[in-house]
C-alpha cells in the first residue's frame, strides 16, 4: 500500500465526543490523525469504498485536528 497524503473534511469541527470524515478510495488505507506539533495520536484501518467513517475523540484534546 502506497502512502500519501490526503485532506478531506473532519466533522464536526472542533468535536468533543465522536468525528466523522466522508472519504472514498479504490484501496484500503489508513487515517491517521495528528496533533498541530506532529504528533501521531490515533491511526484507523479504513477499507475500500465509499463509507463515512466515524471515530471516538473522546480522550483527545479538543482541536488537535
Amino acid at each position: 500500500m502506497e502512502e500519501e497524503s490526503a485532506y478531506g473534511d473532519i466533522y464536526p469541527n472542533p468535536a468533543q465526543k465522536t468525528a466523522s470524515i466522508d472519504y472514498e478510495s479504490e484501496e484500503v488505507g489508513v487515517l491517521r490523525i495528528f496533533t498541530l506539533t506532529g504528533q501521531e495520536v490515533a491511526r484507523y484501518v479504513l477499507e475500500a469504498g465509499n463509507y463515512s467513517y466515524h471515530f471516538d475523540v473522546s480522550n483527545m484534546p479538543e482541536r488537535i485536528y
